[in-house]
Parts: C-alpha cells; structure tokens; sequence
C-alpha cells in the first residue's frame, strides 16, 4: 500500500496544474476564490489607507494655506504698505480683507471637521 500511495503522490506531482486543479475538487476551487477575496480586500485596504494619508497631508498644507495668507495681507494693508486707504491699503480692501478673513476662518473650521471623518476612514 505503501508503494501504490508513492506511485499515487509523485503522479500528482508530475501532474500539470490544470490537472491537479481538476483533482483537488471543490474545497481547492473555494480557497482559491478565498485567497482572491483576501487579496482584493488588502487591496483596497492599501488604497484607503494611501487615500488617507495623501488626504491628511493635503489638509495640512490647505489649514497653514491661509495662515501664509493672512500674514501677507497684514503686513500689505499695515500703515507701511503706502496704499491711500486706511492703515495704508486701498480704501476698497479695508472692506474685502474682513470678508477674506472670514471665509477663511470658516474654510479652516470646515478642515478640522473633516480631519474626523479621515481619522473614522483609517480605523474602519
């Protein structure tokens, strides 16, 4: 018996894959559709993850976005910048730099709100 089951095991290595497939039978075919699922999953689980941190990092350099701004449109509307409006600035800034800042003020707000939902996408 011993020598049947030799012969029987290296025919099964001699054997083309196709072949081995077709003798493996229905447990082999599923785990074979399991690894696939398995890879797929880790697939999109790298991609979600390379999602977030390229996110992540584009809302960092967007929150320090305005920041860079507004330093700029201080030290343009001070009393130095020479302009004929008030503070030195063209009168008509003095009413749109308010505005500015204030968009501004609620596009950061909105950035730290969705630093959340990227944090709930990493842990999912």
């Amino acid at each position: 018996v011993g020598c049947i089951g030799s012969q029987r095991h290296a025919a099964n290595r001699a054997a083309s894959p196709a072949a081995r497939k077709a003798h493996a039978g229905p447990a082999s075919d599923e785990l074979a559709g399991r690894k696939d699922e398995v890879a797929s999953f880790d697939s999109l689980l790298s991609a979600v993850e390379t999602f977030t941190e390229d996110i992540a990092a584009a809302a960092a350099q967007f929150a320090a976005a305005p920041l860079a701004l507004l330093k700029n449109l201080e030290q343009t509307c001070s009393v130095e910048g020479g302009g004929s409006g008030a503070g030195g600035a063209p009168a008509l800034w003095n009413q749109l730099v308010p505005k500015l800042a204030s968009q501004l003020g609620l596009c950061a707000e909105g950035l730290r709100g969705g630093q959340r939902h990227i944090q709930a996408m990493r842990y999912l």
